[in-house]
């Protein structure tokens, strides 16, 4: 009997299950590991578990998606919750009660498994709630309120202040290290204009993460909603029991990292386009609005979803509205040079942990940026090789084999980006049961594109399906 006859999780069993969405748990797992080797930082093995995650990744899509046998929660939510010891080791702001981050990383993970193992009920949410208490405890811990030495956490605060204080938040010059510069390098506001508006009630309680922590807080309500939507929605506690115990969660709040809020608008935009379609369209602006990162998270739906494209649309319409102030006040080019091209001109940064620092310190090989362009073109191929998406699950677990491959060839990739790719395979795990309509999956229509070129001549007949499915008549 397969355990996924058995609706509520079934036999503690791992038989039968090495498919789909067990492959995502290991990929999963795999990830975490790997960036909290050194926290994002390049060594060796760290570099080979997270091209382990992009190879399990690809697997569970060859595969096909379908929800895992209850052993496969337990098993992913322990893995991942036990990682969070290894925050006491890195040093700096985690160097400090360490006794109290031991205890409190053995009890998220014992709770956030425990309730893996239950049936859907109350003492399943206690156990989230207990889970939940634990992970702000382990941030808090490590939590310096008001005040970090890292570049991001001054740049989102100094652009919060002059926002809130009637200035433009892209006026003020940043410094940043960067090792390659001698010195440090000046910079105003990187980031899009809906960070300094989102950080504003944390600026004014008197630290900025304390909207990064509400951030995660909406990502895991749209984990619940997302995988409540589906056939599998018995699961959807475990999924939010997953997402709790990871590791990421920690570093991206005390490190102040802004791509907390593109994974929660993401979410959101999932769970709630079924549900209050205007509301998932605002989500998906303000993650629009975050950084340049959200196009390519988005692709893949892109790609194979009319309504997605159609929901894009709207949403960049109404992030261009928003920007639209911020762009005149500050000037066309020196707005777009802040936010876009500035991160295009950054150097390979040697500690980084993608194949490109590795080359740089093994053989002083600076790789070009056409290697993470054709990186880009050769994981949209394979996405498009493996087939049609049948669920929101297949969409999310594509859109993190695009972000591994182009991190991993990425000038520079750190705990953040990284943080995207696990927040989008979580994110396939709750969608599994949330189909598609068959009429929605298409592909771009590239004949329409193709007739304003003289001469054109479509290879494909104009009466076949876009994935092969027609049969073209002969002569």
């Amino acid at each position: 009997m397969s355990l996924r006859a058995v609706p509520h999780g079934g036999p503690l069993g791992l038989g039968g299950e090495f498919l789909g969405s067990g492959l995502c748990c290991l990929a999963l797992a795999a990830l975490a590991i790997g960036v909290m080797q050194a926290f994002g930082a390049l060594t060796d093995a760290a570099l080979l578990l997270v091209a382990a995650s992009l190879v399990l990744a690809v697997m569970a899509l060859k595969t096909g998606l379908r929800m895992a046998g209850r052993a496969w929660w337990v098993v992913a939510t322990v893995i991942v919750g036990l990682t969070n010891l290894l925050y006491p080791r890195l040093g700096g702001p985690f160097a400090y009660h360490v006794g109290a981050q031991v205890a409190l990383a053995l009890a998220l993970t014992a709770t956030a498994g425990a309730a893996c193992v239950l049936r859907p009920g109350r003492a399943a949410l206690a156990l989230l709630g207990a889970a939940t208490l634990c992970l702000l405890g382990l941030m808090a811990v490590t939590w310096n309120w008001g005040a970090d030495r890292i570049d991001v956490f001054t740049a989102v605060s100094g652009a919060t202040a002059a926002l809130l204080h009637g200035a433009n938040p892209y006026g003020p010059v940043f410094s940043m290290n960067i090792p390659q510069y001698p010195g440090l390098v000046h910079a105003h506001f990187v980031y899009g204009p809906i960070v300094p508006v989102l950080a504003a009630l944390g600026w004014l309680v008197g630290d900025i993460r304390v909207m990064s922590v509400a951030a995660l807080g909406v990502t895991f309500a749209g984990l619940w909603l997302l995988a409540r939507q589906g056939g599998h929605r018995f699961d959807a506690h475990r999924v939010v029991a997953l997402a709790i115990a990871s590791p990421f969660n920690v570093g991206m709040v005390n490190r102040s990292w802004v791509e907390v809020y593109i994974g929660a608008g993401v979410v959101m935009w999932l769970a709630l386009r079924g549900l209050r379609r205007r509301l998932a369209i605002a989500c998906l602006g303000v993650a629009l609005l975050v950084n340049p990162l959200t196009p390519l998270v988005l692709l893949p739906a892109f790609l194979w979803s009319r309504r997605a494209r159609r929901e894009m649309v709207a949403a960049a319409i109404g992030a261009a509205i928003f920007a639209l102030p911020f762009v005149l006040i500050t000037g066309v080019g020196p707005f777009f040079s802040a936010v876009i091209g500035f991160q295009l001109s950054l150097p390979t940064w040697p500690g980084a942990l993608t194949v490109t620092a590795f080359t740089l310190q093994s053989w002083h090989l600076a790789l070009s940026s056409l290697v993470t362009v054709m990186v880009v073109l050769i994981a949209l191929v394979v996405i498009g090789w493996r087939g049609r998406p049948h669920s929101l699950g297949d969409l999310a677990v594509q859109a993190a084999v695009l972000l591994l491959a182009t991190f991993l060839f990425a000038k520079l990739a750190f705990l953040n980006e990284y943080y995207l790719a696990a927040a989008m395979l979580v994110t396939g795990l709750a969608g599994v049961g949330v189909a598609l309509p068959s009429g929605d999956v298409s592909l771009p229509d590239v004949r329409a594109l193709g007739r304003l070129v003289p001469g054109w001549r479509p290879l494909r007949p104009a009466d076949s399906t876009v994935d092969g499915a027609g049969t073209a008549p002969l002569g």
